[in-house]
C-alpha cells in the first residue's frame, strides 16, 4: 500500500503458519524487516495431502470462510484468483455448498460472498509465496524460540532469543515488536515468567472431539454437486457432525467428527458413521467416491483463551491466532479468525501511523471483541440459536426462519461465515 512510513526497525513473528504469515503481511508496510521464525521445515508443493508437523489438524477438512477470505483479499489483493489458479475452489457458500443444521437443511440462496476450499497446505503455500514477495519479509525455518529479551525495567520487549532446532547457535534478535502467532502450543506465558513477568489469565473449555478424515476421488460426478462441499453441523443434543470439501479437480476430503467417541476410519466403519448422521447428504456422497488413502485421526484438545488484554504486558508484544484463543474446530473458524485479527492489526497500524504502543493497545481491544463473538463461554442453548452459537444477533435475525425463508438463510449463512456487516 502506498503512503505507509517504515520504522527502520525489525519485527519478529513467531510462527510461520497461516496466522504468522498474515501477521507479517499486515506489518510489512511499517518495518524495514519482518522476520518470520518457524520451528518446522517449510516444504512447498506438498499440496493438500500433508502439512507441517506443528499443525496436526492440517490433513483434515479446511475451509477459508467468506469473512476470512475477504480479510485476506483486502490484505493481499488477487489472493483468491491465485489460489483458484493452483486448483482451489471458490464459490458462494449459499449456493455452492450444502449446509445442514441438525436434521434441517438451509435453502441454497445467494449471499454475495465467497468462501474457498482446497486444503490447508495449499492455502498456506500460496500465502507463503505472497508474503515472501513483500518487501522486507523474510522466513527462517528450523528455528526455536528460547525466550524474550526486555529492557532493564522489564517494561518493553527489545528482542527475542533463538536457537537452531537442535539447540545450537543461540542468538538474540532485536525487535521493535514480537508477534506470537505460534498457535495453541504457544509458550508466551513461560517466556514472560522467565522475565519475571506475570502470565496471562487462561480460560479453558474441555472438549472431547474426535475426528477421522479420508481423501477420495469422485467417480460419479452429477449436475448440482456443490462446488465447495457439504457441511453437517450437530444440533446441541447431538454429538456427531461431518464435512466434505472439494479440494480441487475430482478430489474430495471428508471429515467425520464425534464429541463423545472415536470415529472409525476404515471404509465400512467410516461409511456407517456417515449413515448415522441426521441427514443423508454425506453418506450419499461417499457412495460416489473412491478412497485415495487409509485415513487419519485427530483428537482435539481443550479450547483455550489467553487474556493478554487484561495483563500488564510489556510493550512490544502482539498475540494473534490460536496463541490468543483456540476456537471450535467443528465450525471451521480457525483460519478465518486469524485472518480477521491480521486485518484488524493492519487497520490499527494504519490509524495510528505505525508500530507504536497506541496501535498495539487498540489491536488488543478490537481482537478481544472479535474473540468474544466466537469463543464459547457457556454450553450452546437448544434450538436454532444454539446451532449458530453467538451469531447472528437474535435481536436482528430469527435463525428459526432460515430453514424456510431464503433471505433469512442468506443472513444466517453470512453470519456463520463471519462476513463483516
Amino acid at each position: 500500500m502506498t503512503g505507509h512510513l517504515r520504522s527502520g526497525r525489525q519485527v519478529v513473528v513467531v510462527g510461520g503458519g497461516f496466522a504468522g504469515l498474515l501477521a507479517a503481511t499486515a506489518m510489512a508496510p511499517y518495518a524495514d524487516t519482518v522476520l518470520v521464525l518457524e520451528r518446522d521445515d517449510l516444504v512447498m508443493g506438498s499440496g493438500s495431502s500433508g502439512g507441517r508437523m506443528g499443525v496436526p489438524q492440517a490433513r483434515h477438512a479446511h475451509v477459508l470462510l467468506a469473512g476470512g477470505r475477504d480479510a485476506v483479499e483486502r490484505l493481499l489483493p488477487g489472493f483468491t484468483r491465485d489460489l483458484v489458479a493452483q486448483g482451489a475452489q471458490a464459490g458462494d457458500p449459499g449456493t455452492d455448498a450444502v449446509l445442514c443444521l441438525g436434521a434441517q437443511r438451509l435453502p441454497r440462496t445467494p449471499t454475495g460472498s465467497q468462501a474457498v476450499t482446497g486444503g490447508r497446505q495449499l492455502i498456506e503455500d500460496q500465502l507463503r509465496r505472497r508474503a515472501e514477495a513483500l518487501p522486507g519479509v523474510r522466513l527462517r525455518a528450523g528455528t526455536s524460540v528460547l525466550g524474550l529479551v526486555t529492557d532493564a525495567a522489564r517494561r518493553r520487549l527489545t528482542g527475542i532469543r533463538v536457537a537452531t532446532r537442535d539447540g545450537e547457535d543461540v542468538t538474540e534478535l532485536p525487535a521493535e515488536l514480537v508477534v506470537d502467532a505460534s498457535g495453541q502450543a504457544s509458550r508466551a506465558a513461560a517466556w514472560l515468567a522467565q522475565c519475571g513477568l506475570p502470565p496471562p489469565r487462561q480460560l479453558e473449555r474441555r472438549t472431547a472431539g474426535h475426528r477421522a478424515t479420508r481423501r477420495y476421488r469422485m467417480t460419479d460426478p452429477r449436475p448440482g454437486d456443490p462446488a465447495l462441499g457439504i457441511v453437517q453441523l450437530a444440533a446441541p443434543q447431538e454429538t456427531r457432525s461431518g464435512a466434505a470439501v472439494h479440494d480441487g479437480a475430482d478430489v474430495w476430503r471428508v471429515t467425520l467428527a464425534d464429541r463423545a467417541a472415536p470415529v472409525p476410519s476404515d471404509p465400512a466403519g467410516f461409511r456407517a458413521f456417515a449413515g448415522g448422521l441426521p441427514r443423508a447428504e454425506l453418506a450419499e456422497l461417499l457412495d460416489r467416491l473412491e478412497p485415495l488413502d487409509a485415513g487419519c485421526h485427530w483428537r482435539a484438545g481443550a479450547l483455550q483463551r489467553r487474556r493478554f488484554e487484561q495483563l500488564g504486558r510489556p510493550a512490544g508484544l502482539v498475540v494473534l491466532g490460536d496463541a490468543l484463543a483456540t476456537v471450535d474446530p467443528g465450525r471451521g473458524l480457525g483460519m478465518t479468525v486469524a485472518a480477521l485479527q491480521a486485518e484488524t492489526l493492519r487497520a490499527c497500524l494504519d490509524e495510528h501511523g505505525g508500530l507504536g504502543d497506541p496501535a498495539v493497545d487498540e489491536y488488543f481491544r478490537r481482537a478481544t471483541r472479535l474473540v468474544d463473538l466466537v469463543w464459547p463461554v457457556a454450553p450452546r442453548p437448544p434450538g436454532p440459536c444454539g446451532l449458530l452459537g453467538d451469531r447472528p444477533d437474535p435481536g436482528r435475525v430469527d435463525p428459526g426462519r432460515a430453514f424456510t425463508d431464503p433471505a433469512t438463510a442468506a443472513q444466517v449463512i453470512r453470519a456463520l461465515q463471519l462476513v463483516r456487516t
